[in-house]
């Protein structure tokens, strides 16, 4: 079972690869089958645990406080909203979304002219495909 489930886990990577095209069926497929993934990891995670806690409270609950407490405690974007290198690098249907989407950022002659040492002031919705902290 557990192949079974790191197949399903690992076969939008194989169905698509980053840098080929984002047209057909093939990348369809995979983001579709990623983002469920992801979508329903998210969701059903917390309500699992919460099941495992309650059917086993002491063999369950003690590495979840501890899973929680981490997840409070290593993640510095969460504090001071630093961004979250890794993230922002490496996940996979993110960097798909992007090749997908080609989105450019425009800076107008005008914009570029300016002096460096004159502030400016621009804002991104926080959330996004493209919204991170390389957008610039």
């Amino acid at each position: 079972t557990m192949a079974a489930v790191a197949a399903v886990v690992a076969s939008p990577r194989f169905l698509w690869r980053l840098g080929t095209s984002t047209e057909g069926p093939r990348f369809t497929a995979a983001m579709g089958l990623y983002w469920n993934l992801v979508y329903s990891n998210f969701l059903l995670s917390p309500l699992f645990i919460a099941a495992c806690c309650f059917a086993a409270p002491r063999r369950c609950l003690p590495p979840a406080l501890l899973y929680a407490l981490y997840t409070q405690v290593s993640h510095p974007e969460r504090g001071d909203s630093r961004p979250w290198r890794w993230f922002a690098e490496c996940e996979w249907g993110y960097h798909a979304f992007r090749q997908f989407l080609r989105l450019r950022l425009h800076v107008s002659e005008r914009l570029r002219s300016r002096p460096a040492d004159s502030p400016v002031i621009m804002a991104v919705h926080p959330h996004g495909v493209a919204s991170d902290y390389r957008i610039l």
